[in-house]
């Protein structure tokens, strides 16, 4: 199997938002056996609106292609490792300091100060990474798994929205939560709504709400990283919105 996306190739000569604007990070988890590439419409959102967004490949992927071309096989349909995926998540936030510092294309233009992490599924892992490191200041995710390993819940900005399967968990991460948290549920959406299945086989009917998981995301990136105040989204398929 070969990597045929774009995402498997470095992009040269792209220009960055701004003249010389710093750009807001935001490192994605994806769910169990999926690749980078299972997440590229709603970061390709995030990124027209001024955000750098970066995917890792996790152990449970279904493989990897390098750019010498080595394929590397994992151990898809396993369950999730989630230490692995945590271990992951902290050496990408390293690399970021040394892209920020030495690339030619994001030297000085990764403000990480302003970090945040989204997922789905498995990728609920971004939870714990949000609550394990100072540089992480948000966290969302959709559908989330693996997101109560600690009984404190997570007291940093947090967006947590399911349909499907994981309502119960993504509301007791909320009941936890002190302030700046958010719960959701979107009509419509299936669980892998929040990744590109929304888009390739949910067709038609899981693009409004796939849309709508959009919405909330920029909504809520923009309001606790970019430290703007944009209306709530007004989306139909959103309800039972609980802030705190």
């Amino acid at each position: 199997m070969k990597e045929h996306s774009l995402w498997s190739r470095r992009l040269t000569g792209v220009p960055l938002a701004g003249s010389a604007a710093k750009c807001p990070v935001l490192l994605y988890s994806t769910g169990l056996a999926r690749n980078r590439t299972g997440a590229s419409q709603a970061a390709e959102e995030l990124a027209s609106h001024g955000y750098v967004v970066v995917v890792i490949e996790p152990t449970d992927s279904w493989g990897t292609t390098f750019p010498d071309g080595r394929y590397l096989l994992g151990h898809a349909l396993a369950e999730t490792d989630a230490a692995t995926r945590l271990q992951d998540m902290r050496f990408l936030l390293d690399e970021m300091a040394v892209l920020d510092r030495e690339d030619s294309l994001f030297q000085g233009r990764l403000d990480l100060e302003r970090i945040g992490v989204f997922g789905e599924s498995s990728g609920g892992i971004v939870i714990e990474t949000a609550r394990a490191e100072s540089r992480v200041k948000c966290a969302a995710i959709w559908e989330g798994e693996d997101i109560a390993w600690d009984h404190t819940g997570l007291q940093k900005p947090f967006l947590a929205a399911a349909e499907e399967f994981f309502v119960s968990e993504a509301l007791s991460l909320f009941n936890k939560a002190t302030t700046n948290a958010v719960f959701l549920q979107v009509r419509g959406a299936h669980h892998s709504t929040g990744c590109d299945l929304a888009w390739l086989c949910q067709v038609p009917w899981g693009r409004k709400p796939a849309l709508a998981i959009d919405a909330c995301l920029v909504w809520f990136f923009d309001t606790y990283l970019k430290g703007e105040a944009p209306p709530f989204p007004t989306n139909p398929e959103i309800y039972n919105v609980q802030r705190k």
